[in-house]
C-alpha cells in the first residue's frame, strides 16, 4: 500500500538524485571549460612564438638586403 510516507521518501529521493544528476554535469562542464581555456593559452603561447620567429626571420632579411 502506498502511504504519503512512502511517496514523500521516493520524492525526496527524486530530489537527490536530481541533484546529483546536476552536480556531476557542473563538474563536467567545468572541466570542459577548463581544458578548452588551457588549449586556448596554448594556443595563444604558440602563436605568439611563431610571430617572435617570424618577425626575427623578417629583420634578419631586412639586415641581408
Amino acid at each position: 500500500m502506498v502511504t504519503k510516507e512512502s511517496l514523500r521518501v521516493t520524492a525526496n529521493k527524486a530530489v537527490d538524485d536530481a541533484r546529483m544528476a546536476a552536480h556531476e554535469v557542473a563538474d563536467d562542464a567545468k572541466v570542459a571549460v577548463d581544458t578548452l581555456v588551457d588549449d586556448v593559452k596554448i594556443g595563444a603561447h604558440k602563436a605568439r612564438a611563431d610571430a617572435k620567429i617570424k618577425a626575427h626571420q623578417a629583420a634578419s632579411e631586412v639586415k641581408k638586403a
